[in-house]
């Protein structure tokens, strides 16, 4: 559950039991059995879940199917929750469940994960008049305007004590504050906001070095070792998702 709030693949997730929040740069929701939460790639979300033993969900992760950018840019261009979805898109979730508990292949499996992904983006794409888009926060808020300056500076030099000045509040309000809200704290946000466009400039062919640089790093092991804890790599072993297939 930690260390996911920014990744690179896409995630919808089907809740069958569950108590506590899913939380965005938007807003805070409350989680509820029926449930059907969409998280585009790279888009800041975290889970405050209060009992993890009784925490029952499907989890679809896919980065790309092949022959189906089109409909999965479509349906995947931000995060959507679906408050009460369709027997039929449920269902598509209880097929991936039922094919690991009967006797395919792995690979007759991935063949199945394929076409259920498929046929869930078609049922997304034929039911997006019902997808929710929680209202953003109040602008006013100490959250909100932490947000918009770190969105717009997390390249440059950053830090607490900027945002204090820049919002005229105290430091440890502001730490607090986004810890609370948003479920980290504000050094981790930042240094993944950093980190996750460091992986995309080393995608589109920059090199570590000069991503390193780019994304506000100083000193190039001090952005390895980080980059290594948080994707399990190095930078140079990244391969082009333009050319990735994968779907569990």
């Amino acid at each position: 559950m930690n260390g996911k709030e920014f990744h690179n693949y896409h995630e919808i997730l089907y809740f069958i039991s569950a108590d506590g929040d899913f939380i965005s740069e938007r807003k805070t929701v409350k989680i509820h059995p029926g449930m059907i939460v969409i998280i585009p790639k790279e888009k800041f979300h975290s889970f405050a879940i209060k009992n993890q033993d009784t925490y029952t969900r499907y989890c679809l992760n896919f980065t790309h199917i092949e022959g189906c950018r089109e409909l999965i840019n479509l349906c995947m261009d931000y995060i959507y929750i679906l408050d009460n979805p369709d027997k039929k898109t449920v269902g598509i979730f209880e097929d991936i469940a039922e094919a690991f508990s009967r006797g395919f292949t792995q690979s007759e499996r991935e063949l199945l994960l394929i076409s259920a992904t498929i046929r869930l983006m078609l049922e997304l794409k034929l039911n997006m008049r019902n997808f929710t888009i929680s209202d953003a926060r109040d602008e006013n808020s100490a959250i909100y305007r932490s947000l918009i300056y770190i969105n717009k500076n997390f390249c440059n030099d950053i830090s607490i004590d900027d945002l204090s000045k820049k919002l005229c509040v105290s430091k440890s309000f502001i730490s607090h504050e986004f810890k609370r809200e948003l479920n980290i704290s504000v050094y981790r946000y930042i240094l993944d906001k950093r980190l996750l466009y460091a992986r995309q400039l080393i995608q589109n062919g920059t090199s570590a070095t000069v991503a390193c640089y780019v994304c506000g790093f100083h000193d190039y092991s001090v952005f390895y070792r980080a980059y290594v804890k948080r994707y399990g790599s190095s930078p140079s072993s990244i391969r082009s998702l333009n050319n990735s297939e994968s779907v569990v």
